[in-house]
């Protein structure tokens, strides 16, 4: 009788930690460790002033990324060109992701 006792009070136990302060770390941490895209409706209008127009007009995407190529404001460009003063950190199969001021900015293809 004792062990069957104990493994609900074990359960309850292990379940508390996993539901009180592990999603809020885990959600909030990586984002900000890793720098999570911001969009560029996410921006003032002031940031958005000091970025270009980035109309993306073609985009491609491959899984080697030397493949992978965008054309934004008429100009063709791959990952790590640039962009005004922003850089292509990424072209994604939905999305080209550039680094500009220490953040990563995304811009969906639509």
């Amino acid at each position: 009788g004792e062990r069957i006792a104990s493994r609900p009070a074990a359960e309850p136990a292990a379940s508390v930690p996993a539901v009180a302060p592990a999603p809020t770390p885990s959600a909030a941490a990586p984002g900000a460790a890793t720098g999570e895209p911001t969009t560029l409706a996410d921006l003032s209008a002031e940031e958005r002033r000091q970025l270009p127009p980035l109309k993306i007009s073609m985009h491609f995407w491959a899984p080697t990324p030397t493949e992978r190529f965008a054309i934004v404001d008429g100009s063709r460009v791959g990952e790590g060109d640039r962009i005004g003063n922003a850089v292509v950190d990424a072209i994604t199969a939905d999305a080209v992701v550039l680094g500009w001021n220490g953040r990563r900015v995304h811009l969906p293809i639509r």
